[in-house]
C-alpha cells in the first residue's frame, strides 16, 4: 500500500528444483516486483508486452544458456525506457573481460588504455568484432542498453562491448575464451587481434599496466581512488578527479 518510492523487494523464497524451474522463479520473481517497485514501469512498453515478454522467455529457459537469460531480461529492463531501471545479472560479476579499454571519440571507439598482452591496440580504432562491421556490432548492442541520452548510450556501450561472455551470447564472437577483434590505425591501416579474455579482477589490476614507461596522464592517475584534487600552478587549474559515487573512508 506504501507509495512506490518507499516500497521494498519482497522476500525470494529459496526453491528446490531443476536448473529450469530456478530460472522460471526467478523470471516470475522479476515479472512480480519490477512493476510494483517502478513508479510507472509501462510509460513505454505497456503491460500486455511485458506480459507477453515474460511468458515467452519462460517458455525458451530450455533452449537458453544463462548468459543468454540474463541478456534477456537485460533487454526487457531496458525497454522499459528509464536509465535508472537496470537489470545486471549475477553471472557478469564473474565475467570474462577483453583486455582493452574503450573511449567514443568524434572518429569512434578508440583504445585509450590496455592491458601488456593488448599492447598492439593502444590508440587504435575499433573496427570490427569477429566478421561484424563495429555499426552492425552497436545496433545488436542497443537494446541491451538502459540509457535517455546519446552519451549515457555510447557509454554503457563501450563497457558491454568488452565483456566477452555477452558478445558470444550475442552471436557476435565465437568463443567467450579468445575473441578477434578488427582495428583501425591512426593512418587508416587494418589489423586484427586474437585477445584471450581475462577475469574481473585480472582486468582490475592490470588495465592501463601497458603503459608502463609512458607519462600517464592525470585522468588515469590515482584510479583506486574514490576522489582527489591537484592544483596545477602552470595554468592556475584545478584539477578534480571524481571516481565514485560514495564518500571518501578519509
Amino acid at each position: 500500500w506504501l507509495p512506490a518510492p518507499y516500497r521494498k523487494a519482497a522476500q525470494a523464497a529459496p526453491i528446490d528444483g531443476s536448473r529450469d524451474e530456478k530460472w522460471i522463479a526467478d523470471i516470475d520473481y522479476y515479472a512480480a516486483q519490477l512493476p510494483r517497485l517502478h513508479i510507472n514501469a509501462f510509460h513505454s512498453l505497456s503491460a500486455e508486452q511485458f506480459a507477453q515478454e515474460i511468458e515467452t522467455l519462460k517458455a525458451s529457459v530450455p533452449q537458453l544458456s544463462d548468459t543468454q537469460i540474463g541478456l534477456e531480461l537485460v533487454r526487457l529492463t531496458a525497454a522499459i525506457g528509464d536509465a535508472h531501471t537496470r537489470a545486471v545479472p549475477a553471472q557478469w560479476r564473474q565475467a570474462s573481460l577483453l583486455p582493452l579499454r574503450l573511449y567514443w571519440f568524434d572518429d569512434g571507439l578508440v583504445v585509450p588504455g590496455v592491458m601488456p598482452q593488448s599492447q598492439e591496440a593502444l590508440g587504435a580504432r575499433l573496427a570490427s568484432v569477429e566478421d561484424t562491421p563495429m555499426d552492425e556490432v552497436l545496433e545488436r548492442l542497443r537494446p541491451y542498453i538502459s540509457s535517455e541520452n546519446e552519451m549515457s548510450l555510447r557509454s554503457i556501450i563501450a563497457n558491454l562491448l568488452l565483456t566477452a561472455d555477452v558478445l558470444e551470447a550475442l552471436g557476435l564472437a565465437e568463443s567467450a575464451q579468445q575473441v578477434r577483434l578488427g582495428f583501425e590505425r591512426a593512418d587508416g591501416t587494418p589489423f586484427e587481434l586474437s585477445l584471450a579474455a581475462v577475469s574481473a579482477e585480472e582486468y582490475r589490476e592490470g588495465i592501463d599496466n601497458g603503459m608502463s614507461g609512458q607519462e600517464k596522464p592525470l585522468y588515469l592517475s590515482k584510479t583506486d581512488q574514490v576522489y582527489w584534487f591537484e592544483f596545477l600552478p602552470d595554468t592556475n587549474t584545478l584539477f578534480f578527479q571524481y571516481n565514485s559515487c560514495v564518500d571518501s573512508p578519509e
